[in-house]
């Protein structure tokens, strides 16, 4: 992932050097560059005349598919997709960011017009934030590059926190003066006026209307091109391995668990190999717990070799990288924000493997994250089959709860209440949940009114995503909070020299998934049941016939019933660092015995994780003494 920042000097006055430089030492070049009123930091291109600039991080799935509808005189003169994109943008203008498939983060500046235009993908999976006012507007692709900044104030945001906390879904930054370019959206800047604008966010489409084998060959299409379009080597402007090697490996490796998602993308992936070259897989090795799949890659290897296809395969142990086992002090690990993975190792041990041990390092590792994401909203069954016209399957399908004693569950409550009930009272009644037990009385009252107050436009409204058939699974596919925790990820993969890809985060796919009737997607209690046939003829029974997912629980106990680990949670309410938020009596309650359990298990590790950070912090250098840049940016 290529990082970058700028500045752009609304007042027209030159821009400092202190703050492009201090900016700059975290991008991957370190490279400088000062036009008129705005300056850059980070491999910048230029078109023919020079009058306009783009800075470009990411990646475009449809490079072909662009260039063939441009004409002979835009098409670009390299090969990076940072000067197609800015080819694009010649043709078209701000409706070329619709044409984008795939990750980016993309600023364009106008030198004649000093006009500038920041934007990223529709599903956020690069992160853009930037700061605002009269004077200046500084951005960058992480908070961490723009926090950089002297003018820029390090005040934490306490509304951010509690949603933090509260396991509320939220997206923005843990800074009052930083904001984020939301998904789709296009933020234009100009001397006199700065405005914000969604223009190309996925929107509803009606359901697909065809025979379980053709979607089940619809869906097995579009994984295949989504996987194949990500088998290509990494260019400079995705990877920052890539631009310090003269030749990034060509090698893809899949990142392969076990599971069905894995297992369907290294399926693929080993019959798109030419001739007999094989396909490399990386897998955690977690022998000797209720979390190990080696035998299902086993079964998988030996499937694939009887089609002619070889894979080999790297296990790197795993059954000790439970969090913190390496030390709190680490922990977590980026400086902008406290959200960390407990499997944040499983991660960082499989990445250097892929990565390679020795420079140069870097390559491609595709994933199978958001898979899980792709088939939500299964409680919408019952309701599908109604509206379908198929009273006598959903019938059936009770019958069979009723038979197999699965009638009384939570899951079969919720498919009923949403069949029954019209989908705004539902959205009312989850607005109207209670308030988490662990939050301070100041904290719990505040978010219950801010939730109730909270803008439609807000990409965390539920209202928002009313119009979709499944408006749970389009909160969840197209949430920034999701874009968000994929965005970090790359950042960790970045760190290991290499290039995450993840093909279920494929945009086509995504629509197609939001079609699907929903039977497609849960049906008698199996999941993903198109999954399952599109794959038939190439995955084994074992793995076709998977019904639940490996589960890391003891190792995450273990990890944080060691001394060390312990100690920290009991120190938690002696600190007082988090007294703001979170009531004390329930801090000092939780903080001794066992590690709790439900949802009270993620806000102990969340309230865990905020206590480091702000440990951290408190022993960082002190706030800026220049005023900081106020936010005015307004929608």
């Amino acid at each position: 992932m290529s990082r970058w920042a700028l500045i752009l000097r609304r007042d027209g006055a030159p821009v400092g050097g202190r703050g492009l430089a201090r900016m700059a030492a975290a991008t991957a070049t370190g490279a400088l560059r000062l036009v008129g009123s705005a300056g850059f930091a980070g491999d910048t291109v230029s078109d023919v005349t020079a009058r306009r600039l783009a800075l470009f991080s990411g990646r475009l799935d449809n490079r072909e598919e662009l260039i063939r509808a441009l004409s002979p005189q835009l098409k670009p003169r390299s090969e990076g997709d940072a000067a197609l994109a800015l080819a694009a943008f010649q043709a078209w203008g701000v409706s070329a960011f619709e044409r984008f498939l795939g990750p980016f983060a993309l600023a364009i500046y106008d030198r004649r017009q000093q006009r500038l235009w920041l934007t990223r993908d529709r599903l956020g999976q690069r992160l853009l934030s930037y700061c605002c006012d009269r004077r200046r507007l500084v951005a960058a692709t992480d908070d961490e590059i723009l926090l950089r900044h002297p003018q820029i104030s390090q005040r934490l945001d306490d509304e951010r926190i509690t949603h933090f906390l509260a396991q509320r879904e939220a997206h923005g930054s843990f800074f009052r003066e930083l904001s984020h370019v939301e998904p789709g959206e296009v933020v234009t800047v100009e001397r006199d006026s700065a405005s914000r604008r969604n223009l190309f966010a996925v929107t509803p489409e009606p359901l697909l209307r065809e025979s379980a084998e053709d979607l089940a060959q619809r869906f097995r299409f579009t994984l295949e091109q989504a996987v194949r379009s990500r088998l290509q080597p990494a260019r400079g402007e995705e990877s920052a391995a890539a631009t310090r090697s003269p030749e990034p490996s060509a090698t893809a490796t899949v990142l392969l668990s076990g599971g069905l998602d894995s297992s369907a993308i290294t399926a693929i992936a080993a019959a798109s190999k030419a001739g007999d070259e094989e396909l490399v897989t990386v897998s955690w090795d977690l022998s000797g717990t209720p979390g190990d799949e080696s035998p299902f890659r086993d079964d998988l290897q030996q499937h694939l070799l009887t089609q002619g296809l070889r894979t080999r395969r790297r296990e790197v142990p795993c059954a000790a990288a439970g969090p913190l086992s390496c030390g709190a002090e680490s922990w977590p690990l980026w400086t902008e924000t406290p959200e960390q993975s407990a499997y944040r190792l499983f991660h960082q041990r499989v990445y250097r493997c892929a990565g390679g041990d020795q420079p140069p390092r870097g390559g491609v590792l595709l994933t199978g994250f958001g898979g899980d994401q792709l088939y939500s909203g299964a409680e919408r069954w019952l309701r599908d089959l109604l509206r379908q016209g198929r009273p006598g399957d959903a019938m059936a399908y009770l019958g069979w709860l009723a038979s197999s004693g699965k009638i009384l569950r939570p899951g079969v409550a919720r498919a009923a209440a949403s069949a029954l009930l019209p989908q705004r009272v539902l959205q009312w009644r989850q607005r109207r949940q209670q308030q988490p037990p662990w939050l301070s009385r100041e904290s719990a009252e505040g978010l219950a009114d801010r939730e109730l107050d909270r803008d439609p436009r807000d990409p965390m409204h539920p209202h928002r995503y009313l119009d979709f058939h499944r408006p749970e699974q389009a909160r969840t596919l197209l949430s920034p909070a999701l874009g968000r925790g994929f965005a970090l990820e790359a950042r960790q993969g970045e760190q290991a020299g290499l290039t995450l890809r993840h093909p279920f985060r494929d945009l086509r796919l995504v629509r197609l998934s939001l079609r699907l009737p929903t039977d497609q997607l849960f049906y008698r209690g199996v999941r993903r049941p198109i999954l399952r046939r599109a794959l038939a003829a190439k995955l084994p029974p074992s793995i076709l016939g998977r019904r639940s997912k490996a589960s890391f629980e003891s190792i995450f106990r273990r990890a944080l019933a060691a001394p060390a680990a312990d100690a920290r949670r009991r120190r938690l309410a002696d600190a007082g660092r988090l007294d703001r938020w979170i009531c004390p009596q329930w801090l000092r309650s939780r903080s001794r015995g066992p590690w709790p359990e439900g949802p009270e298990a993620l806000a102990m590790w969340h309230c865990l994780m905020l206590d480091l950070w702000l440990e951290r912090r408190d022993g960082a250098s002190a706030q800026p003494s220049r005023p900081p840049l106020r936010r005015i940016l307004r929608r």
